[in-house]
């Protein structure tokens, strides 16, 4: 660990970080950032995803701070920590959500036909994304298909890291829509073809 001097985290040192003071700034990254990367250890993330999350947790811990979303000066160091929980839980759920569920293949299906399924799927599912509004479209493609930093998107967007999360949310949610209605119409259009 980098040694670092001393500060109690009060309300006082609480106050020179939001006001910007180099010195009490430059504290807080260094002690925090070792910090931060024992506790990432345990996660599966890679070199540059860990620096990735830590400077997202100093951003969103310094927004938060200067809303005074910080009740108790004491507890700052937990403060950061849970922040840097909720942005690893954040970064878990699109690798959940990625894969489609199998509900829609039938459970006789065969190679053939499974490939043939999930070829269905990935044409619904650019159908889906080419009829979203403009906006939305962009952040999916930037964030899941392009994977650049949040950092680049939000500057892109005109949005703050917060308000990202929000639209990324709406977005996935549109697209969900979208692409389990085109999928179904897909679905039930061969079912007719199949009957006839």
């Amino acid at each position: 660990m980098t040694p670092v001097d001393f500060y109690a985290f009060d309300a006082e040192y609480v106050r020179r970080l939001c006001a910007g003071e180099a010195e009490v700034e430059e504290h807080f990254s260094l002690y925090f950032e070792d910090r931060l990367r024992l506790k990432l250890r345990s996660a599966r993330y890679d070199r540059t995803e860990n620096a990735d999350i830590i400077q997202d947790t100093f951003v969103r811990a310094l927004e938060k701070l200067r809303n005074g979303e910080l009740r108790q000066p004491q507890s700052l160091g937990a403060f950061v920590f849970a922040i840097c929980k909720n942005i690893c839980l954040e970064r878990s759920r699109p690798r959940k959500l990625e894969p489609l569920s199998d509900d829609y293949a039938p459970a006789s299906t065969d190679d053939a036909e499974r490939d043939l399924l999930e070829t269905e799927r990935a044409r619904a599912l650019r159908r889906a994304v080419s009829q979203l509004p403009a906006k939305d479209r962009r952040l999916l493609i930037a964030y899941f298909f392009e994977e650049r930093p949040k950092a680049a998107i939000c500057k892109e967007l005109g949005v703050t890291p917060g308000y990202l999360r929000v639209c990324l949310h709406r977005a996935k949610k549109a697209l969900k829509r979208r692409f389990l209605q085109k999928f179904d119409e897909k679905q039930k259009s061969t079912d007719e073809e199949k009957d006839h």
